[in-house]
Order: structure tokens, then sequence, then C-alpha cells
């Protein structure tokens, strides 16, 4: 296991441990649920799902589908529990808005992508742009939790912002790969090192679980007080 897989578990496993312990005397299901979810991720993400680095193959086709599909049933899985279970939301609604966002600083991840790029294995647009964007929200999710902890008048804008702002680093990533696969835009190299060890790890564990995070914040700050509960208790 090289440097680079090792830090990518490490952080990983320390993301899938604070969540656990928070958890564990308030809903004890999510305890458990993030750890397997991290062990499968783990498991699957010493998988290949592309057959060679830096160019697409004919027969990709399948693995870029069950690259998605393990990409989309986590976060289709927690956007249902949030909207069905009632334990679940009311799990949520108590973690406090700047707690949320201070858990993004785990994106400092994509410096993986970073390092991917500069040597030679993901393209310009993947891996420097997907790195830095990746740098800038973990670096901002301190700054901006730091402000709504304090400054609670400013949450809404902060937090609208900074969400869209990780959602379209999201975005502009699944965009570019898609197009790349399907031969509208051509990248040197392809990304394929995006669904290889050990960067499928990020994909199918880190990835959903900020976007669902972003999406809930957003729902979060447009449909309650000016005032949050955290900083009432305060």
């Amino acid at each position: 296991m090289d440097i680079l897989q090792f830090t990518i578990l490490g952080l990983g496993a320390t993301v899938t441990a604070l969540i656990s312990m928070y958890s564990w005397n308030k809903l004890r299901t999510v305890s458990y649920l993030i750890s397997i979810w991290f062990v499968l991720a783990v498991a699957l993400g010493q998988v290949p799902y592309f057959q060679v680095i830096g160019e697409w193959q004919a027969g990709d086709l399948i693995g870029f589908a069950i690259f998605g599909t393990l990409l989309s049933i986590p976060l289709g899985a927690l956007l249902f529990a949030w909207k069905k279970s009632t334990a679940f939301q009311n799990f949520l609604e108590t973690i406090p808005t700047w707690l949320l966002v201070s858990t993004q600083s785990y994106r400092m991840v994509g410096l993986a992508f970073l390092i991917f790029y500069l040597q030679g294995v993901l393209p310009f647009e993947v891996g420097f742009v997907t790195g830095v964007f990746d740098i800038l929200v973990a670096v901002s999710a301190v700054t901006v939790a730091w402000l709504v902890y304090h400054q609670s008048t400013k949450e809404k804008p902060l937090v609208l912002v900074w969400c869209g702002f990780g959602l379209l680093d999201f975005a502009l990533a699944f965009t570019i790969v898609g197009l790349s696969f399907f031969g509208l835009i051509q990248l040197v190299p392809e990304p394929t090192a995006m669904a290889m060890p050990p960067l499928t790890i990020i994909s199918i564990f880190q990835v959903p679980l900020a976007m669902f995070i972003h999406v809930y914040l957003i729902k979060r700050v447009l449909h309650t007080p000016r005032i949050p509960l955290e900083y009432v208790a305060k």
C-alpha cells in the first residue's frame, strides 16, 4: 500500500470514526451503517472499474455503469432516509449547522487528484480543477463553520454560497468525466483513474456523503428560522 492510498484510507476511517462516535448515543443505527458503508467502500474500492489508466476502452461501459451505481446508491439511500425516517430527521436536526459545515474539511483529500495530475495520471480538467476546488472547499469549511458559529445572522448567505460552490465542484467533475467517456470532449490523459484504486474510495464514500451534507444544509438554511436552535442554546 503506497502513502497516498494509506492517507485516503486513514482519512476515510477518521471521518467514519468521528461520525460513529457522535451518533452512538443519538442514533446508533447511523454508527453501524456508516461503518458498514466505509468497509464496503474500501473493499469495492480495490476493484478497477476501467481497464487502462489514461485511456478509455471499448468494454468500459459496464464499469462506467457499475461505478455510477456505486456512487448513486449511498446518496440515494441518505436522501430516502432523510425524507422517510423520522428518527433520521430528528438526528440531523440535532447537529449544529457549523458542525455539519466543518465536516467538509475532509475534502483536503482532493490533494490526491492534484498529485495524480502532477504525475500525469489525470488531465488538467479533472485532476487540477477538481483537486484545487476540493482543497478550497475544505479550507473554506473551517472559516465558514467559525463564522456561522460566532455570527448567526450571516449563516444563510454564507452556507448557501459555500454549498453551491461545493456542489459545483462535483457537477464539473461528473460532467467532464461523462463527456470524455462518451467521446464528446478529448482529454489527455483520459480520466479513467477516477474509478480505479485508490481514487475509487473517495468517489463511493466521501463524495456521496459530501453531496448529501450540501443538499441537506441548503434545505436547512432555507427553511429554518433566522436564529438556529444551536445559537439559542448558546
